[in-house]
């Protein structure tokens, strides 16, 4: 393993971005999760023609650091859990530390933690991950801690939260947004505590933002159990 760890420190390119909910493992945790740990070029992004939810790519090895990986692979990039989805670029060479599924495990491969199981060794910076298709509407992607919730007075009035911004993903925003968490459509309503923090997908219908899905475009990112208040999808 110390071998591995060497060779992987070799082309290891740091990322400070937030990946959703999902803990970063350290690099030995990675290789020794990691049936197969490889650098290689991305030559295909293809759909799954079975799920549209899936997508995977193509990837040509180039050398293998752990395990006995044929010369191309077809890595699953983004399938039932959003937090493991993760934006991989044509022509881009990564560090892949992979698995293979207990079902159909020769089919393909995928990533032992996330965004953070495929580092670029490129020199280039991170890929943003995609848009998940419950939020493909989402203009604004971002991270951010609620730190006030102002209630409506009665059912006639909208109920927002203050949201300070940690981190933005995609878009241009301020450093602190007003978020709609309670308006006219029960279906459009979100659950947020104040100190917690979330992973936000938004859309800006007028001068507030809005969730892209209801509950289902706002997930807690701070390690804690998800609010009470909100259902299990």
């Amino acid at each position: 393993m110390k071998r591995v760890l060497v060779l992987v420190l070799g082309f290891l390119v740091v990322s400070d971005a937030q990946a959703f909910n999902l803990r970063k493992m350290s690099l030995e945790e990675r290789v020794s999760a990691a049936s197969d740990v490889l650098i290689g070029t991305v030559d295909e992004v293809e759909p799954d023609r079975q799920n549209d939810r899936n997508a995977f790519v193509r990837v040509r090895v180039e050398s293998v650091l752990k395990g006995d990986t044929r010369d191309s692979i077809r890595v699953m990039t983004c399938g039932n859990s959003p937090e493991r989805c993760f934006r991989l670029g044509i022509g881009r060479r990564y560090i892949f530390f992979l698995a293979k599924p207990a079902v159909n495990p020769d089919e393909y491969y995928y990533s032992v933690n996330g965004r953070y199981g495929v580092t670029p060794a490129d020199g280039e910076p991170p890929d943003l991950p995609p848009l998940p298709e419950e939020v493909a509407n989402a203009t604004v992607v971002l991270i951010g801690t609620v730190e006030a919730i102002h209630p409506r007075a009665n059912a006639a009035q909208n109920e927002f939260a203050q949201i300070r911004v940690d981190e933005t993903l995609e878009g241009n925003v301020p450093k602190t947004i007003r978020l709609l968490t309670k308006g006219h459509d029960p279906v459009r309503d979100v659950h947020c505590s104040v100190g917690r923090q979330y992973l936000f997908y938004l859309t800006v219908p007028a001068d507030y933002y809005q969730s892209a899905n209801g509950m289902y475009g706002v997930i807690a990112v701070d390690g804690k159990p998800s609010d009470a208040s909100l259902p299990s999808k």
